[in-house]
């Protein structure tokens, strides 16, 4: 019976902190991380605007061949 209990009580964690992570991921969370603007990555040669590291890595190599 313990064995059991333990699983019963795993399976019952497991379920309510599954239950707390589909409420926090809802519509509060978005709201409230809606207004914040991305991180935009700034290329130095150009001053153009990325908005991932990659899109600027990738601009950043033929940018800085063609303008220097």
């Amino acid at each position: 019976p313990t064995a059991s209990a333990a699983a019963a009580a795993e399976t019952t964690t497991t379920a309510a902190t599954q239950e707390d992570f589909s409420e926090y991921d809802g519509d509060d969370y978005e709201e409230e991380y809606d207004d914040i603007p991305k991180r935009l990555y700034l290329c130095w040669n150009c001053n153009k605007y990325f908005d991932s590291v990659d899109a600027l890595a990738k601009h950043d190599e033929y940018c800085f061949e063609h303008i220097n």
